[in-house]
């Protein structure tokens, strides 16, 4: 996992594991150069950072120096699952309708308890499969919005505070699994999950985002130095 903090990050010499000083860093090339033994190393290939992921399909990326857009388009099959889900509430109210009214014994309030449940799990399942996933970085401001037109969630942070950015898996007691991109944030000490999201897009979001933690740390140490 690449954990990184606001004002300093511990970049170790893979040659005799000495810890590289802010002047020892080549900020134009992310490369740093031990004093000690002379190895030189890329700072993002050291973290494990991919330089140029490849976009994943039903993505849209934008890039450039002062941070990135990924967008994201649906990539669960939930929303398929609850309009069958709203086709068999469909079905059993058709049914209990149609035995009420065959015997005389039609009850209103069974056909508005069926027809809430279908508007409910169809609406649920429209959004489901129409809902996109963006995840935007403009400088320091930072925002996760998930959802369609004006329905959705929005949570916005502090570039500065995010302290780790890694895929989590979540295993349940009958041995199901659901992953996850997860954001650790250093200052309000809480987590934001992104959910949602093909095998290959969370591999991206997560490459995208360690890479420029890394260089926004670099750049922030690169300030550091120029101030001492």
């Amino acid at each position: 996992m690449l954990t990184l903090f606001p004002t300093w990050t511990k970049w170790l010499c893979p040659g005799c594991s000495r810890r590289f000083a802010i002047d020892d860093i080549e900020h134009a090339t992310q490369s740093a150069t031990c004093p000690a033994c002379g190895r030189q190393a890329n700072l993002l290939a050291l973290m494990g950072v991919e330089q140029c992921p490849e976009v994943p399909p039903g993505t849209r990326f934008r890039e450039d120096s002062d941070g990135f857009e990924i967008d994201f388009l649906p990539a669960s099959h939930a929303g398929f699952k609850l309009l069958v889900l709203a086709a068999i509430f469909g079905v059993a109210l058709w049914r209990v309708l149609k035995a009420q009214m065959a015997s005389d014994t039609f009850h209103s309030g069974d056909a508005i308890v069926y027809g809430l449940l279908i508007a409910i799990t169809g609406c649920t399942a429209v959004i489901s499969m129409a809902a996109r996933t963006t995840v935007t970085r403009e400088r320091d401001r930072c925002s996760i919005v998930v959802g369609i037109g004006r329905l959705r969630w929005t949570r916005r942070f502090g570039w500065l505070d995010v302290m780790s950015i890694r895929e989590v898996v979540y295993r349940g007691r009958r041995g199901s699994e659901i992953r996850f991109v997860q954001f650790e944030l250093w200052r309000e000490a809480s987590t934001i999950k992104v959910t949602r999201l093909s095998a290959p897009q969370r591999s991206f979001l997560v490459a995208v985002c360690n890479r420029h933690l890394v260089l926004s740390r670099l750049a922030a140490s690169s300030e550091a130095g120029g101030r001492t």
